[in-house]
């Protein structure tokens, strides 16, 4: 599955990685550096990027799925699962009126 537009962060703005992307025709959208020479143009980011800290630091608040203590995938996705589940209840729980 080939993602619509792949937002990078600032460290993926070298020009082998942009021209691996453009070979396969990804649409990319990373960031310039304070420095750099070419900047080009790029959508704002700060909705996006929002939504995407927000939920790592919803992850965090879990010490378990923090600290991945687990080295095989099919141990840590279950400690996954339980985290998303907790916070979609809570989330629920709060939206409709009734959690603290």
């Amino acid at each position: 599955m080939k993602p619509e537009i792949l937002s990078l962060d600032k460290a993926y703005i070298g020009q082998p990685i942009k021209s691996d992307l453009r070979k396969r025709k990804t649409r990319y959208r990373i960031p310039n550096k304070k420095n750099t020479k070419y900047p080009e143009y790029i959508l704002p980011l700060k909705k996006f990027r929002w939504i995407v800290e927000r939920t790592f630091a919803w992850i965090n608040a879990f010490r378990t799925a923090k600290t991945c203590w687990e080295f095989k995938e099919n141990n840590y996705l279950p400690i996954l699962k339980i985290v998303f589940t907790l916070i979609l209840s809570e989330w629920l729980l709060s939206s409709s009126g009734t959690g603290s």
